[in-house]
């Protein structure tokens, strides 16, 4: 049930751009194991924003995992290609996982995005993370924390930004679904976005969804993704989400 979970809450994070060590997952049996993933999205949103610019993207996730709790890996994601982001999107992470009190698994790491053809000055950033997840049953809770000091990718000034997050899973007992929720607090710029959606203040956003394994490597998902972000047509606004994965 749990390694299920952990399989699913990767198809989760690729439907709402959480990919990395904040997903705090739980240390591999094995002393090295490489996994990957595969998956179509028919928009890429981050945060409750498409950076796809509302059409389909596809993202491909290279995990290294030690049994000592470490983590390493590349995600990588179509843009939809605007002068200020560019086209593609490279997230390198770092991180270092274990239990520390029963039950309950802590994850702290670092995150570099790379923007290779943003605009000029502003084609990378740093994230350190930090992540608690504990699971109760077929239902398995993590709780994490994003934070980006002042760089160029936020934009001009000095402003820093934070983002808390919250997710649910809950493995249908009997069946190959796992439902999905999550919510998130967006305080500050929003990393390479336009002017009109960089800017300060507080946001909030939120995923409803469900993935299904199919298969055993196979995973299809859907989530209802909004925030409550000023609407702007391709960019915000409430939509239905779905991904296609695939795992190896």
């Amino acid at each position: 049930m749990r390694s299920r979970l952990v399989r699913t809450a990767l198809v989760a994070a690729l439907l709402t751009g959480t990919v990395g060590p904040g997903r705090a997952q739980d240390v591999p049996t094995g002393a090295l194991s490489l996994r990957g993933e595969i998956a179509l999205v028919s928009d890429y949103r981050f945060r409750g924003v498409s950076r796809s610019g509302g059409d389909p993207a596809l993202q491909g996730l290279v995990e290294l995992d030690h049994a000592s709790g470490l983590q390493a890996g590349l995600w990588a994601s179509r843009l939809a290609g605007d002068p200020v982001q560019g086209d593609l999107q490279l997230d390198l992470f770092a991180s270092y996982g274990r239990e520390l009190l029963s039950g309950v698994t802590f994850t702290g790491g670092l995150q570099y995005s790379a923007f290779p053809s943003a605009i000029r000055g502003r084609r990378g950033l740093f994230e350190p993370m930090v992540a608690v997840a504990t699971s109760y049953g077929p239902a398995r809770l993590s709780l994490g924390a994003r934070y980006a000091w002042p760089q160029a990718a936020l934009g001009a000034g000095d402003s820093d930004s934070l983002y808390l997050h919250g997710t649910v899973d809950l493995a249908v007992p009997g069946t190959p679904l796992t439902l999905t929720g999550r919510l998130g607090r967006q305080a500050g710029p929003l990393p390479l976005a336009s002017a009109a959606l960089a800017a300060g203040g507080v946001a909030w956003d939120y995923a409803l969804g469900a993935t299904a394994t199919l298969g055993g490597r196979w995973t299809l998902g859907a989530a209802l993704v909004g925030s409550d972000r000023p609407y702007r047509s391709g960019l915000t606004g409430e939509r239905l989400v779905g991904t296609l994965a695939l795992g190896f």
